[in-house]
């Protein structure tokens, strides 16, 4: 039986954060486990949902302020800002580390750009931004 591309995407990211499932539930097994959280409030949100670009769309140049990653559910193709024509293929996984720009295309295929994106940010700071300060 061969596994969803998306489900091994799924287990890779949570690899990829370091959370392991199988580790956390050995943890809460073994005798006399004991977590003492110091801080309940967390510096980091996630962010998670599917997006969708129809064609003549822009997806402008931006970064985030955590990392994204993304399952392309449905590929099509784009044009960068400088003119380059790129496939964006359905089952492609693209990881977006902190703060670097990326995107900054128009959606040029036939078919939609959907993906769903998994977002780890600073909380109290916007999802993405456009500019560097």
């Amino acid at each position: 039986m061969k596994a969803s591309p998306f489900f091994v995407f799924v287990g890779a990211f949570i690899v990829f954060i370091g959370i392991s499932p199988a580790h956390a539930i050995e943890n809460d097994r073994t005798a006399g486990h004991k977590r003492n959280d110091l801080d309940s409030q967390s510096a980091m949100e996630v962010v998670s949902g599917i997006e969708e670009y129809k064609q003549g769309e822009k997806i402008p140049a931006h970064f985030h302020h955590g990392i994204e990653t993304i399952y392309v559910i449905q590929g099509t193709s784009v044009k960068t800002d400088s003119g380059e024509t790129r496939q964006i293929s359905t089952g492609a996984q693209i990881v977006n580390l902190r703060d670097v720009m990326h995107a900054g295309y128009i959606v040029t295929g036939d078919t939609s750009f959907k993906f769903y994106a998994v977002r780890i940010v600073d909380k109290g700071k916007p999802l993405f931004d456009s500019a560097k300060k």
